[in-house]
């Protein structure tokens, strides 16, 4: 037969241990979605769309521009991107490589060193840096073209509008 402090002891531990899960469990969820909304992880679609504007000689190319395709972020920093592009009616496919940090809770920034960009030899050096902003817990973001470099000479003004979206699969 037990005892009252027996009885007590068998009702009150399992709801002590629910009312202590019940604290720990929000903060648990709470920290899981921390991970997903200040990094990237994962495959990706993406589409990019705007306007190229490049100074002569690389100017062949200027006019419309378009490019979807699918990215895989490591989480890390790194990403690979595959792509097809239309660079004022010249269409292109391929691959490259960029990486990602992260400014603030929310915005990053894309640098795509060597970008591969129609018009301009692959020897030329090129770096292409984005903004942007992550949202829906990591399943969507919004990008910005914000600087343009071409064999080691960043222009004043990038002259292309490039933005777009990237979607989590």
């Amino acid at each position: 037969m037990k005892t009252r402090r027996g009885i007590l002891v068998t009702v009150l531990n399992p709801l002590l241990a629910l009312t202590m899960g019940s604290f720990i469990l929000p903060q648990t969820v709470a920290a899981a979605s921390d991970h997903f909304e200040h990094n990237l992880y994962g495959t990706y679609a993406y589409l990019f769309t705007g306007t190229v504007f490049l100074p002569p000689p690389f100017d062949a190319f200027n006019g419309p521009f378009f490019r979807v395709g699918q990215l895989v972020a490591d989480g890390k920093g790194n990403l690979t991107v595959s792509y097809i592009g239309n660079f004022n009616g010249s269409v292109s496919r391929g691959t490259f490589a960029a990486t990602y940090t992260f400014t603030s809770a929310n915005n990053f920034f894309l640098t795509i060193p060597n970008a591969p960009i129609p018009g301009i030899p692959s020897e030329v050096p090129t770096i292409l840096t984005m903004d942007g902003v992550l949202a829906d817990n990591g399943k969507v973001a919004k990008c910005v073209l914000s600087g343009v470099s071409i064999a080691g000479q960043t222009p004043p003004n990038i002259g292309s509008v490039i933005s777009g979206d990237i979607l989590k699969q």
